[in-house]
């Protein structure tokens, strides 16, 4: 669910769960860290539609309590996960860049959007013969091997 969702959300709504998954938006790192001393496990996962969702998944601990943004994770199995500048070169630890996603759950493309399939689904220099998408998401590696999420590139808004 959405953390803005899960913001709603009492002690009383979230009682005899046992998981949380949020995603699609930053989520609330106090709210966060209340759900897991409550006993229940809480992940903060990060993915586009267009790769079959969720990329990439990150477990809230008590011991990440310093933290004031909550990394989205690392790579789910079977996905590869990028941070690349204009030229499509891997960005050092803490740089931010954009991301591209590459793996078994990217989508083919756009129905019917051939041109812009083609701009956003390229050929992943990293890997011969694999696409890879091109999420226009920013992000940045942090020394723990987790990744950040940055924002958008492009300015999209979401509605509604």
């Amino acid at each position: 669910l959405s953390p803005s969702y899960l913001a709603l959300l009492s002690k009383e709504d979230l009682s005899g769960l046992r998981c949380i998954t949020t995603g699609g938006e930053l989520p609330n790192v106090s709210k966060a860290l209340e759900i897991v001393q409550s006993g229940i496990e809480y992940y903060n996962d990060y993915g586009p539609t267009e790769c079959s969702v969720c990329v990439s998944s990150y477990r809230v601990t008590e011991t990440g309590s310093d933290r004031t943004i909550l990394p989205v994770g690392q790579p789910i199995s079977n996905t590869q996960i990028y941070v690349l500048d204009d030229c499509l070169n891997p960005l050092p630890i803490g740089v931010t860049g954009k991301l591209y996603v590459s793996g078994a759950g990217v989508g083919r493309g756009y129905l019917n959007r051939a041109e812009l399939t083609q701009e956003k689904f390229i050929s992943n220099p990293f890997i011969k013969g694999e696409r890879m998408y091109d999420t226009g998401d920013l992000g940045r590696w942090l020394s723990d091997g987790n990744l950040e999420f940055m924002g958008r590139k492009d300015h999209q808004v979401k509605i509604r």
